[in-house]
């Protein structure tokens, strides 16, 4: 063999050997790419890695063994409900006052279903905080009306008042719900229940200009003349909101337009105060 047949000899088997080497490499290549795709696969059909393109699994809400107070008290309603709905007991253990039930904390955030659930799954509705509160002095005082209805059909008592001496009726009152104002007075609410402020639901009704609430409660026993602490009674409550026919309707009905209260001030003082000028004529020729 020549010297050139050598070399072109020597330079074909290196191109063979560089092309086996490449080949041997594309293999390796499709091999490592088949093996990531059918991991890819395998994880997805695990659930572990969702698509791009499909929602990821909706967590699950489970109470995890916590209380219905701590759901509550955490306003967690939604895993509250499905707790109670898998047995999750709706009141601790005892009667003694506490600081709050759950169901007082459904009563104070509004939350008719999660209240419903509890009461429903066995929540005792007369149980009262440190305060002396119950759920439906708390609904009522709120305004979460649906609720206390849903606490009267329970059982709980509309006479019961709490340790600053808010009954049942403030709210209600201070609303001009006649229907829940009437229901509360069946069932043994107090129409003159006072706060340590002297306040009473006829001033709530009188300062919203609700006569509807009014007469309901003085023909429960209310008493027109009641002063709350610093003298003020309903007429002067009503006075001083620029309520005219209710200041009429009270003065028909024997309210005193002389009376002051302890600062010295009446009734159409209070009305010149705000600027109500025919409520302050009213107070004069009457």
């Amino acid at each position: 063999m020549t010297v050139a047949s050598s070399r072109i000899w020597a330079r074909g088997a290196v191109d063979r050997g560089l092309l086996v080497v490449g080949l041997i490499l594309g293999i390796m290549a499709v091999t490592a790419a088949k093996l990531i795709l059918a991991g890819l696969d395998e994880i997805g059909q695990a659930g572990e890695r969702p698509s791009i393109d499909a929602p990821a699994p909706e967590a699950r809400s489970e109470p995890g063994g916590e209380s219905a107070l701590e759901l509550a008290r955490t306003g967690r309603w939604r895993e509250l409900q499905q707790g109670i709905a898998a047995g999750l007991p709706p009141d601790p253990p005892g009667t003694e006052p506490r600081a709050r039930t759950a169901l007082m904390y459904a009563a104070v955030a509004g939350r008719f279903g999660a209240a419903q659930a509890l009461l429903e799954a066995g929540a005792r509705p007369d149980l009262r905080d440190e305060s002396g509160n119950t759920a439906l002095i708390l609904a009522t005082d709120h305004h979460h009306f649906d609720i206390a209805r849903s606490l009267l059909d329970a059982g709980a008592d509309a006479s019961a008042i709490s340790a600053q001496g808010g009954g049942t009726l403030n709210g209600p009152a201070r609303q001009g719900d006649n229907g829940l104002i009437e229901r509360l007075i069946e069932g043994g609410a107090d129409p003159d229940a006072a706060m340590r402020e002297g306040w009473r639901p006829l001033h709530y009704a009188a300062g919203g200009g609700h006569n509807g609430a009014i007469r309901r409660l003085l023909a429960a026993g209310a008493d027109i003349h009641a002063a709350d602490n610093a003298g003020l009674d309903a007429l002067m409550y009503a006075a001083g909101q620029g309520h005219l026919p209710t200041v009429s309707w009270l003065l028909e009905r024997g309210a005193d337009r002389t009376r002051r209260a302890r600062d010295g001030r009446t009734a159409e003082d209070m009305a010149a105060a705000g600027g109500f000028a025919d409520v302050v004529v009213t107070l004069r020729t009457r």
